[in-house]
């Protein structure tokens, strides 16, 4: 993640890059929409409200997005930055390794042990733990060396990137010392007034950083006055 967007945790279900009333991120030129945004819904969010957030948000999203593309000049790449990244997503074409789903299903059954949705500190140090060592073994994932639809690099390129949401999901739950909505804590079995607010996760100099920010809640009357 670049460490200039920030990613706010509802408390379980609905977690995501923040964005404003435009759609936007807290990355110049980069728009969201959708469940890859949080703090629509807050704690428990309800699958059937997914496709009418893509509709509006989604519609929102290009159409700002537009308006910020008219206005906006091309900028110079950063040159190292580009090249590093060449490298670090051709890493995964080797003749030999694990294929990427065999370390997508440690990952996910690490997190299924420990983060359900009854979890527990012992719980969750146990699976940063494990996603550390688990981490070391992406370096060993293969794919084979074609570029068009090659479905093992895209699904390697994925791997990678899941350990940054395994984290961010283990973090923001040792951090909210409370249960609410779908996240419930053995030790914090209370909803506690002082939580209602949202988790913000950064990542900086890869560590990740959490703060809080309030929570903004807006009634709509229904019917004639």
């Amino acid at each position: 993640m670049d460490s200039r967007v920030y990613a706010w945790r509802s408390p379980l279900l609905h977690g995501g890059v923040k964005i404003n009333e435009k759609c936007e991120t807290t990355l110049e030129g980069l728009f969201a929409a959708g469940e890859v945004t949080g703090g629509l819904h807050g704690a428990n969010r309800m699958g059937g409200n997914a496709l009418s957030e893509t509709l509006v948000f989604g519609a929102r999203a290009g159409r700002f997005a537009a308006e910020h593309a008219k206005d906006s000049t091309f900028f110079e790449a950063d040159r190292e930055f580009v090249d590093t990244e060449f490298q670090r997503v051709h890493t995964f074409f080797k003749d030999q390794g694990v294929h990427p789903w065999v370390i997508r299903e440690r990952l996910g059954s690490l997190m299924c042990a420990n983060l359900g949705v009854i979890r527990n500190r012992e719980g969750m140090e146990r699976a940063l733990r494990q996603i550390e060592d688990l981490k070391g073994q992406t370096e060993d994932i293969r794919a084979p060396k074609f570029k068009r639809f090659n479905r093992l690099w895209i699904e390697a390129l994925e791997v990678a990137s899941m350990f940054d949401v395994a984290e961010m999901v283990v973090r923001s739950a040792l951090f909210r010392e409370e249960s609410r909505g779908a996240h419930y804590r053995e030790e914090y079995p209370e909803t506690r007034k002082e939580w209602l607010k949202h988790t913000c996760v950064r990542k900086q100099d890869s560590k990740m950083d959490l703060t809080t920010r309030p929570v903004v809640i807006t009634k709509l009357k229904c019917g004639h006055e």
